[in-house]
């Protein structure tokens, strides 16, 4: 199961990683791809992968749109309620606007 979400922050990459860290629970790591440029990533639980990065169309790496995109290993539907509730919380620490739902990306 996949799903993502599109958001707006006035942070570069760098510092929504030391906050989302620093927030917790899920521990978020630097990475750098070709498609994204540097973005992050969390595996918060088996089965579970979370990314974060710049908007792929726009130019740069740090925003100020941003998506989060999620891939879960199985359809269950109250761990996707959990990890939504989870990931709301965190992305609550960075004072975000215009969030929607977004387009996962592989």
């Amino acid at each position: 199961m996949t799903w993502a979400y599109d958001f707006e922050c006035d942070l570069p990459i760098r510092d929504i990683l030391v906050a989302l860290n620093r927030a917790g629970p899920w521990h978020w790591i630097e990475r750098d791809k070709d498609a994204f440029g540097t973005y992050l990533s969390a595996a918060p639980r088996d089965g579970l992968r979370v990314r974060l990065y710049s908007d792929p169309g726009a130019a740069g790496e740090n925003g100020p749109r941003y998506t989060a995109d999620f891939r879960l290993d199985s359809a269950d539907a109250a761990a996707r309620d959990a990890i939504n509730a989870t990931f709301s919380a965190l992305l609550m620490t960075l004072s975000p606007r215009a969030v929607t739902p977004g387009e996962y990306w592989d």
